[in-house]
């Protein structure tokens, strides 16, 4: 019975089943047949069946969307919570933004609702301190003083009863009364006030007496733990560091701009108290000193000791019995002795008291001290012994010129423009004060201060190096201690002070060829672009045009026709070596020079001379005339002989000197170029040439040590010239690699990260693809649809365009057939 039910159903599931038709049916054959292998997913497909699904799945969603694209006949529910909101507090939330929204509107003309906003101070209303007491002298006046003889009693109603004849008050005028409460008030004042005074003292013998017994109560009444045998040096130190006070929060560090203000207000403040010196009113308000009666009198008892200083013509005027300013060395210990045993004594006040005292001897000692500091140093310095000048062969314009003005400005309004205004400023001013002005022009017109100081600080940059360049040649101290404020001035802006060398450089380079090459003015430019700028750079703006402009100087005749070109030659050579002693770079201009000058100091012809030196210069340097008898002669330096006339010398010193010169160089030539492969080259006509020279005893020595540097760099070893051989590279060996899970046709990650990426990529490509491949059909179908919706339109206006062309033709004919009938 159950076969027959289940054969049944099975007929009539394939009765209501469709039939599909073979040719829909698309089968992916394999290319090879696997038994028991599983049939794909995608091997067998219905892509008639499923193209009529897709469009009429197209047919209800694109189709509508694009037939309804210019309707608005929706309603569409905009209001708050139709979504996911219960249906209660859906109705809560409508109410109270309706509320809302008709409070919001009718709150613009309701004057009544905003309640009145009360007077506040400090965020408190004065409504709460009404009530509050004040404490001032007439807080104890009786009521009835205040009501009937201050106000003349019209604050309360009158008696209406008569005074009788025993009352004795009845009979005083309004002018007793006024005294009485006067005598009252007086006396309440004074009341008060002595009562203050008992409390003020009460609570100063407390603290006198807390002072006192504070001391004993530090002691403590338990006995010292015993201290343990086995108690080592860390846990002394921990417990140490933990009874250590902590470190208190200091100031925070200040910028360059608040350093820069702070100096330039500090400066126009000592400035306008010189002036008032100068003009006598600070005498004036010296001499009566306000004191107020809360200053503590101990801050200020110290007295002033200190001598003003006076001049007479010059010399300095001491009071009697005083031989010097400068304190003798007994009693410069005699005061630190007091002065440590007056900060002994005041650490063991109270602490609120050291405050108190700090505070008030700073504010009474640093204001008074400050403008007299720099005028005092500079009175004392003068006071010594002049020292003896190293340079004293110098002329006596090098030497510091004794001031005639020793009070500088601490402030300057104007930054000099012009190289003449600086001079007037500098002029008859020793190496320091004009270091001084110059310090003091910097920080009143300090770049940070302001965008306009930038420029007048790059514009005195240019004024400053003009200065030096041509007002300092007789007094290379002033440049000494200007050259420190250039380097300050060029960081400012780098490409300004660039382009300020350069300019100078430029100048200079039309002259290298005259006679006078290299003045005095160019050696000096040369000594600046090395203390400004770094020499070591492989190419530079500035210092590799002053490096070229010095070599190619080496090269020209002008630099050797007189022994003061040569002169200014070796000066040349000095700098160009402290050009590359950073980068101990080869210069074979200077190795030619070096080589020919000391064949020059040679009385053998060992090798010719080379350009630019000649025969003439040959015979005025020849050593063959020294008498060497004279072994005393003074032998200058570079810096000596350059500034020394050569009419004040002898020949024979001057070619002492060169020659030491010279030998200077080659010693310190050979000492940068002794790991050259090409040393023995450079150096071997060097060689020959000093052997074959006889110097005085006192080079000697010099001349041992050039020839000592020069044989050891020659015969040290050197590596033997090859080829450049590559070495071979060898074959890298690699163990295999097995993959005990390996799989043709399947990618495998490295890691588990990688592997997640793999798939997502290979998830968006295949999604990517689908989505195109649906995008496309999806435009396949709307042209369709727009071909239909054309042809239809085309269609109508045929059939309109036909039935009007009827309807003419009809008219036609009706009038042809009237005209007809009119001519019968």
């Amino acid at each position: 019975m159950g076969k027959k039910r289940l054969k049944e159903v099975k007929k009539r599931s394939k009765s209501t089943q469709a039939k599909v038709n073979p040719f829909e049916v698309r089968i992916n054959k394999r290319k090879y047949s696997v038994l028991g292998q599983r049939r794909e997913k995608g091997e067998k497909g219905l892509p008639g069946i499923s193209r009529s699904r897709a469009l009429e799945k197209r047919k209800k969603t694109l189709l509508r969307d694009y037939q309804e694209r210019d309707k608005t006949n929706q309603l569409l529910d905009r209001r708050f919570g139709t979504d996911d909101v219960p249906e209660e507090e859906r109705e809560l939330q409508r109410f109270l933004l309706e509320t809302k929204r008709r409070h919001k509107r009718g709150s613009i003309f309701n004057l009544e609702e905003d309640e009145e906003e009360g007077l506040t101070h400090y965020g408190q209303s004065l409504g709460d301190h009404v009530n509050d007491i004040v404490f001032d002298d007439e807080e104890q006046l009786d009521e009835f003083d205040a009501t009937e003889n201050h106000f003349g009693g019209f604050l309360k109603k009158k008696d209406t009863q008569q005074p009788t004849d025993g009352n004795e008050e009845s009979g005083r005028t309004r002018k007793q009364i006024m005294r009485e409460v006067a005598a009252k008030s007086k006396l309440h004042k004074y009341e008060r006030q002595v009562e203050r005074e008992k409390v003020e003292d009460m609570l100063d013998q407390l603290n006198s007496d807390w002072n006192d017994i504070r001391s004993l109560l530090n002691h403590s009444s338990k006995a010292a733990p015993p201290t343990s045998a086995n108690e080592d040096d860390y846990d002394r130190y921990l417990v140490e560091l933990s009874r250590e006070p902590r470190g208190q929060a200091k100031d925070r560090l200040k910028t360059d701009e608040e350093l820069a203000q702070e100096e330039k207000v500090r400066l126009e403040r000592l400035e306008q108290e010189r002036l008032k010196r100068m003009s006598g009113a600070a005498s004036i308000t010296q001499e009566h000193q306000h004191i107020s009666a809360d200053d503590d009198t101990r801050a200020m008892a110290k007295e002033d000791d200190r001598v003003m200083l006076q001049y007479d013509d010059g010399q300095l005027v001491l009071p009697k019995g005083m031989t010097s300013l400068l304190p003798d060395r007994e009693e410069e210990e005699d005061i630190e002795e007091e002065e440590e045993e007056e900060e002994g004594e005041d650490e063991s006040e109270d602490d609120e008291e050291e405050e108190e005292e700090e505070g008030e001897g700073e504010g009474s000692n640093e204001e008074f001290d400050e403008d007299e500091q720099e005028n005092e140093n500079n009175d004392i310095d003068s006071l010594g012994e002049e020292e003896e000048d190293p340079m004293n062969d110098v002329s006596d314009d090098m030497k510091d010129p004794v001031s005639s003005n020793n009070d500088i400005p601490f402030a300057f309004k104007n930054v000099p423009s012009k190289v003449s205004e600086l001079v007037s400023l500098l002029q008859d001013r020793t190496p320091s004060e004009c270091g001084t002005i110059v310090q003091r022009i910097i920080s009143c017109h300090h770049h940070v201060l302001s965008m306009e100081n930038k420029d007048r600080m790059k514009s005195f940059l240019r004024v400053l190096l003009e200065y030096c360049l041509h007002h300092t040649r007789h007094n290379p101290l002033i440049l000494n201690e200007l050259v420190q404020y250039i380097y300050e001035l060029a960081k400012i802006d780098t490409k300004y002070t660039v382009k300020s060398f350069q300019r100078q450089l430029k100048l200079c380079y039309k002259q290298h060829c005259t006679a006078n090459f290299p003045s005095l003015s160019d050696i000096i430019l040369f000594k600046l672009i090395a203390a400004v700028f770094p020499t070591s750079d492989y190419q530079h703006p500035v210092v590799t045009p002053s490096l070229h402009l010095m070599c190619t100087s080496l090269t020209k005749t002008t630099v050797c026709n007189t022994i003061g070109n040569v002169i200014g030659s070796i000066c040349l050579c000095k700098l160009i070596l402290e050009y590359v002693s950073v980068s101990k770079r080869y210069i074979p201009e200077l190795a030619n020079y070096l080589c020919n000058l000391l064949l020059c100091f040679s009385s053998e012809n060992v090798v010719p001379l080379t350009h630019p030196f000649s025969v003439k210069l040959k015979e005025s340097l020849s050593l063959y005339s020294y008498s060497k008898e004279e072994e005393g002669i003074d032998i200058l330096n570079a810096e000596l002989l350059r500034y020394r006339s050569i009419d004040e010398l002898s020949l024979d010193q001057v070619k002492l000197s060169l020659l030491k010169l010279t030998l200077e160089c080659l010693n310190t030539v050979s000492q940068y170029w002794y790991n050259s492969p090409s040393f023995d080259a450079i150096f071997q006509t060097t060689l020959n040439t000093i052997k074959s020279l006889d110097v005085p005893k006192s080079l000697k020595s010099l001349l041992e040590q050039v020839q000592a540097s020069i044989e050891s760099g020659i015969s040290r070893p050197k590596p033997i010239l090859q080829v450049l051989r590559r070495k071979p590279k060898s074959v890298k060996f690699f163990e295999p690699q097995f993959d005990n899970d390996y799989q043709p046709g399947r990618r495998k990650a490295p890691n588990k990260t990688q592997g997640e990426m793999m798939k997502l990529k290979h998830k968006h490509k295949r999604e990517l693809k689908g989505a195109i491949r649906e995008i496309r059909k999806d435009t396949k179908f709307l042209a369709r649809q727009k071909l239909k919706e054309q042809l239809t339109r085309d269609g109508e206006r045929k059939r309109k365009v036909k039935q009007i062309e009827g309807w003419l033709q009809e008219q036609q004919h009706d009038m042809k057939m009237e005209k007809i009938r009119k001519r019968k």
